[in-house]
């Protein structure tokens, strides 16, 4: 089973207070901060990301903490 970051207080939001749907791919139209943290680490080494939807997959990352890199 992965680890998501799942639906808990404080958890990343975009810069408008509402959570952001990750808008491609295999998990298109869940909540980023509710994505498999390898498959967000894999977004951000694999893919041609900028503007708002890189920084969106970095904070649920840096959120996440050495408890979720699995």
């Amino acid at each position: 089973m992965e680890k998501t970051l799942g639906k808990l207080e404080g958890e990343p939001q975009g810069s408008n207070g509402v959570n952001m749907e990750m808008p491609f791919g295999k998990h298109e139209g869940e909540e980023i901060a509710d994505l498999p943290i390898p498959y967000v680490k894999w977004c951000l080494e694999n893919l041609d990301l900028d503007g708002w939807l890189e920084e969106e997959l970095e904070d649920v990352v840096s959120w996440g903490g050495t408890d979720y890199r699995q």
